[in-house]
């Protein structure tokens, strides 16, 4: 039932903004940005172009007001709400209206991909050697904890899929989202979404994987104190964790983990934090746009810690 009302709510949208039904229904389009009457860009193959349409600011109202009725949801000059943020079959919405959005109702469309790729798609399609694919295959077979890091539209999602169909089909796997993308076709699989509006973060739904079984514990994106909790259990019997978060390095990555421990208001001093890191974490995977392509640019193998250089020991298992 909920899923009829949401594609009832998509079409709606759609005859609001009739002249992207095509984009929408292109399956090579990962995004819509409406930044305006007439000025709209989309996203197609990782390239960013603006495309010749005409749109009326009262068509993205009527979009935007469409979307927020079905959420139950209340927008624009008589509510104090004038951001719009929803979920609605493999689609996520973003909408602002003035007063925060002085020049006018602007919206973006992400559509989630329903491809799944295996790491011997990415050997066929020549993003990695057959040598990577044989390391990162050893790496979920034996457990390891990963980080795939990168930054937004760099493929970080879809990679952490081909990561996934390494899994071995007898393990429980956990996987905890803000929006569902992870499409995974495992026979023991519990998948949990955060709801900020009820209290449901990261960090709650992390701590109640951990009561619940899990062989492995699979995080859509950190991006709030759950790094601590996802940090004490994979350094405490939980193996073969995986999780994304935003970061423009791989070296960045560990710091960017690094702070959202320390805004969980950890006591930790950092050096011991560090320490754990790198004993906890065994490879960081750095994912990037590089020419208008998503490319993997770099696997790190972390080995350890340097008290003295404050730094981490780790080798480049693979760098483009």
């Amino acid at each position: 039932m909920q899923n009829n009302q949401n594609s009832a709510a998509l079409e709606m949208v759609l005859n609001s903004l009739g002249v992207l039904r095509e984009h929408f229904q292109d399956s090579n389009v990962q995004e819509i940005m409406i930044n305006g009457a007439d000025d709209v860009f989309i996203e197609r193959f990782g390239a960013i172009n603006k495309i010749d349409i005409k749109l009326s600011e009262a068509q993205i109202r009527a979009a935007i007001t469409v979307l927020a009725s079905r959420a139950g949801k209340e927008i624009g000059p008589k509510s104090k709400d004038c951001i719009l943020n929803e979920r609605w079959n493999g689609v996520r919405v973003c909408a602002v209206l003035p007063p925060a959005s002085p020049n006018g109702p602007v919206m973006s469309i992400r559509k989630h991909s329903s491809v799944t790729f295996t790491l011997d798609d990415y050997v066929t399609n020549e993003v990695i050697e057959p040598a990577t694919r044989d390391i990162l295959k050893g790496a979920i077979q034996d457990k390891k904890n990963i980080l795939v890091v990168g930054g937004t539209s760099s493929g970080k999602t879809t990679f952490l899929k081909a990561l996934i169909q390494e899994i071995d089909p007898s393990e429980r796997v956990i996987t905890i989202e803000d929006l569902p993308e992870l499409d995974i076709k495992l026979p023991n699989r519990i998948a949990f979404e955060t709801r900020e509006d009820q209290g449901v973060t990261f960090t709650v739904l992390v701590k109640t994987s951990l009561r619940m079984r899990p062989d492995r514990i699979i995080l859509g994106e950190v991006r709030d104190g759950a790094a601590l909790d996802l940090l004490n259990a994979a350094n405490t019997g939980h193996e073969g964790c995986i999780a994304t978060l935003h970061a423009n390095s791989s070296l960045e990555g560990l710091t960017r983990f690094e702070d959202l421990i320390m805004q969980a208001g950890s006591s930790i001093p950092l050096q011991s934090m560090r320490q754990r890191i790198s004993t906890t974490f065994h490879y960081v995977i750095f994912m990037a746009r590089k020419n208008g392509k998503r490319r993997l640019l770099e696997i790190l193998k972390l080995d350890g810690f340097d008290t003295t250089r404050q730094e981490y020991f780790f080798t480049h298992v693979y760098k483009e």
